[in-house]
């Protein structure tokens, strides 16, 4: 099913990058920090192929099916067609729309994105259950429509359910791909992420690479600037953003702990339960970052917090102790 808003919407968000370019929002902190990284690119298997809908630059796919809450960007989006909108771009761009809000995350993004041969196409995977579910969606041997004769790039866009991590992971390219070409009359293609309110006044996220890889730098700065990136980053190469709040916990290795919590979201009181007891720390930590609760635990399979005077919005709960650590995300509503 196409949705003629969402079009209208992003062709006029492209307007008002080029009038409002520098303008500085009110906001004055981004939610995630950037970090480069590296990893083995595995393409996807037993993907929900979506070429037959997506198969020319401006073409999108609109997720229809109900994959849950992920806590993206310091709140709950909802990803099903009747509540919120999780939209799949032909040219490397995954949109998410709220009924005040929506975001953007460029992998490699270009107006001019063509399949390259029979096996180019966009895909998508729901992996692992309940929280532990990864969204991967994957662009496989597509073109850059004016670049390098013959160029081609893999790469796929992971969101983390558990921790709201969002990554871009680089696969296989073509050599004439490492430095940078003209795509509509711009330099490069855009890459990195892009939060704001439906009248484009309220800037809540923008972190964009800007450069010639591997020597990029990072564009942080809340305002309408939106730099390009010049080439394709080698495969293996991955682009990591990651929630402040939970920063320091990925990569660590979680076991043991078997959390849950309920219920959630939470109103004036929330339990987390343990398969085993637990001896260690427990803390709320908020969208930026700040430790808003922490208090021991002593061998205790079972903690109730009283969540009455926190602010509605999004919340990690990090449970650290003699296993490692666990980080699960919190709603609190009203």
């Amino acid at each position: 099913m196409l949705m003629k808003p969402i079009i209208k919407k992003i062709a006029f968000l492209q307007l008002i990058l080029i009038l409002l370019a520098g303008s500085a929002f009110a906001q004055t902190d981004n939610l995630c920090v950037f970090k480069e990284t590296t990893a083995l690119y595995v393409p996807l298997g037993d993907e929900i192929d979506i070429t037959s809908t997506v198969f020319i630059p401006d073409s999108y796919y609109v997720m229809t099916t109900p994959i849950g809450l992920f806590p993206l960007l310091g709140q709950q989006w909802d990803i099903d067609y009747n509540n919120r909108t999780l939209v799949i771009y032909a040219n490397g761009r995954v949109y998410l729309a709220l009924d005040t809000a929506f975001a953007l995350f460029d992998c490699l993004y270009t107006d001019t994105m063509e399949i390259l041969d029979a096996t180019s196409k966009v895909s998508y995977w729901l992996e692992g259950i309940g929280n532990q579910q990864i969204l991967k969606v994957q662009w496989k041997n597509l073109h850059i429509g004016p670049g390098p004769a013959g160029n081609y790039f893999n790469v796929q866009m992971w969101f983390y359910k558990t921790t709201g991590v969002i990554e871009f992971r680089y696969g296989p390219r073509s050599a004439n791909n490492a430095t940078g070409y003209n795509t509509a009359g711009t330099v490069g293609i855009f890459a990195g992420i892009w939060h704001s309110n439906n009248n484009f006044t309220m800037m809540y996220e923008k972190i964009q690479v800007k450069g010639l890889p591997p020597n990029i730098q990072i564009d942080s700065v809340l305002n309408t600037n939106v730099p390009h990136i010049q080439g394709v980053p080698a495969e293996g190469t991955v682009y990591r953003f990651v929630p402040k709040a939970v920063a320091a916990s990925v990569g660590v290795i979680e076991k043991g702990y078997e959390m849950s919590i309920t219920p959630n979201p939470a109103i004036n009181k929330v339990n987390i339960s343990f398969g085993l007891p637990v001896k260690g720390d427990i803390a709320i930590v908020n969208a930026m970052g700040s430790v808003v609760y922490e208090a021991a635990i002593n061998e205790e399979r079972s903690v109730d917090i009283s969540t009455g005077n926190f602010a509605p919005g999004m919340y990690y709960i990090k449970v650290s102790g003699r296993d490692g650590e666990q980080v699960k995300p919190l709603s609190i509503t009203r």
